[in-house]
């Protein structure tokens, strides 16, 4: 392990931003906003631009106190679980008192694992957020598909009570298919899903020529397969086929899941002219698909800069 410095994993400046993500990714831990606050008190004792000494020594009176009079015995039961996630680590005295002893010995609560987590806590915010953005945005589908369908008002209560409540992505997903199977088969589909498989745009122009483009894919796609697409399930269908003849299906369906089923049909249109250069179109899609949800691959422009290079 590398010694702590002033930039490396260890240094306490870290603290509030390695605090954020492990609030993102606290169900991971098991931990409650106040086992949170807790440590958030802890790590407010580290002195400012500290590297070395990761251990505090507040009273439970002093910590009660900052934590706006949190009970003792509450406070000793957050502690507790604190420690038996990982994240701080007693350091006892002989006499059970929390005090420093010269420069190098401290008896109280060592900070140090919480610290030595921070690769572990920031992959693992990553991965909760990425959670969070897809249920996001899979809400946001379920209600535009709503919007097109006729339903019955006691299934479309329980469908809104649904979108309120704490589910799995794989719940949504699975109600989602059952509701674009219902759109009637006049339904653009471009149009239907461009708008809610990214951020809505400010200017309606950019929306326009996303449509356009993703139309003209869905049709390149089509061909591809010799499918008339006029409805969201043969639209499904043709990406499918598409998806087995280019050999990434896997890649595919997890496109699919990550960023819809518009963009994953769209992606193949982008892949195809492509797919000869490639030594493995399966993990070429699949890293199209993590740097578009890191922001790193617009899609859709990178279509247009193709269609605008000269033949």
């Amino acid at each position: 392990m590398n010694a702590p410095g002033r930039r490396g994993p260890h240094a306490p400046e870290l603290r509030w931003r390695l605090l954020d993500d492990l609030a993102a990714a606290r169900e991971d831990w098991g931990l409650k906003d106040r086992t949170l606050a807790v440590l958030r008190a802890l790590l407010g004792f580290l002195p400012k631009g500290e590297t070395m000494r990761l251990t505090v020594f507040p009273s439970n009176r002093t910590l009660g106190e900052r934590l706006m009079g949190m009970p003792e015995s509450t406070l000793r039961r957050h502690l507790a679980w604190l420690v038996e996630a990982g994240l701080i680590r007693r350091r006892p005295s002989p006499n059970g008192k929390r005090y420093r002893i010269g420069a190098d010995l401290a008896y109280g609560f060592d900070l140090a694992p919480f610290f030595a987590s921070a690769v572990e806590i920031q992959e693992r915010a990553i991965a909760a957020r990425q959670v969070q953005e897809r249920l996001r945005a899979l809400r946001a589908r379920i209600r535009t598909v709503l919007a097109q369908i006729t339903v019955a008002a006691e299934r479309s209560a329980e469908l809104l009570r649904l979108l309120r409540r704490k589910v799995a992505p794989q719940r949504l997903e699975t109600v989602l298919h059952d509701l674009e199977a219902e759109l009637p088969p006049e339904t653009d589909v471009a149009a239907a899903q461009i708008g809610c498989d990214s951020e809505p745009k400010t200017e309606s122009n950019q929306t326009v020529t996303q449509e356009r483009i993703a139309r003209t894919a869905i049709a390149e796609v089509a061909q591809m397969v010799d499918l008339t697409v006029a409805s969201i399930s043969e639209l499904r269908e043709a990406g499918e086929r598409a998806a087995h003849a280019l050999s990434v299906h896997s890649a595919w369906t997890h496109a699919r899941q990550r960023h819809g089923l518009v963009w994953a049909v769209v992606a193949l249109a982008y892949l195809r002219p492509r797919i000869a250069r490639l030594r493995h179109p399966d993990r070429y899609l699949r890293a199209l698909t993590r740097r578009a949800g890191a922001g790193g691959f617009d899609l859709m422009a990178s279509l247009h800069r193709s269609a605008m290079r000269p033949a």
